[in-house]
């Protein structure tokens, strides 16, 4: 099995930039799917609470859109878990170089 070495010592000051810039840029686009799924899941909890407050409506059609929003929570999970992966690769190679300076 392949180890990961970290290659921070060998990153100019501009490479480093080039990496926070885009760790940048992955924060803003998870932070705007975060308002996409706060948006969607706002609405799928209106229209549930909607549902299940009138005797009327069909029960199965109820059903599927719990599990419906069952299944994007766990979607969003699971992209929040590989963010935080990129997050924390992309941290350790931009600041374990410029700790690394700060202590010698």
């Amino acid at each position: 099995m392949k180890q990961w070495i970290p290659r921070s010592e060998s990153l100019d000051s501009e490479q480093r930039a080039r990496l926070w810039g885009y760790r940048l840029h992955v924060e803003n686009q998870l932070y705007s799917r975060l308002t996409v799924f706060l948006t969607y899941e706002t609405i799928l909890l209106a229209v549930v609470g909607t549902l299940y407050n009138n005797p009327n409506s069909a029960r199965n059609v109820l059903i599927v859109l719990v599990v419906l929003g069952v299944l994007i929570t766990l979607i969003w999970l699971y992209v929040q878990h590989n963010v935080k992966q990129v997050f924390v690769i992309l941290d350790f190679r931009t600041v374990t170089f410029n700790f690394r300076l700060h202590w010698l």
